[in-house]
């Protein structure tokens, strides 16, 4: 079995033991021994399919041992906090005692 890390063409080097009758985490955790890349920020295909379920074994996901894996490194993202309104951006309708962004021009035509 071959794993090569997208991007740079690099090839990783695994154990002879590994087999497809053993699971994904496994590979991954061997995977973050040799490049570094942690398990959470790996993203181990097979072809375009991703092997993210660490439970299941490699052959049951369709990796014989002529496979070849590709591997990607993902960024977490924390969850993004809600922006702060922005009170000007409703024109100062939402209650706020802010001054409008437009000055207000006196209407045409006087009074009769």
């Amino acid at each position: 079995m071959t794993v090569y890390v997208l991007g740079t063409g690099e090839q990783v080097p695994l154990p002879p033991s590994v087999d497809p009758t053993q699971t994904v985490g496994l590979v991954k955790d061997l995977l973050a021994a040799v490049t570094g890349i942690p398990q959470h920020e790996q993203l181990l295909l097979l072809r375009t399919t991703p092997l993210d379920e660490d439970e299941c074994t490699l052959q049951e996901c369709g990796v014989t041992a002529t496979a070849l894996l590709m591997l990607k490194r993902v960024q977490q993202h924390e969850p993004k906090q809600p922006a702060a309104k922005d009170h000007f951006a409703d024109g100062g309708s939402s209650g706020s005692t802010a001054l409008p962004t437009q000055p207000t021009k006196p209407p045409l035509g006087g009074s009769m």
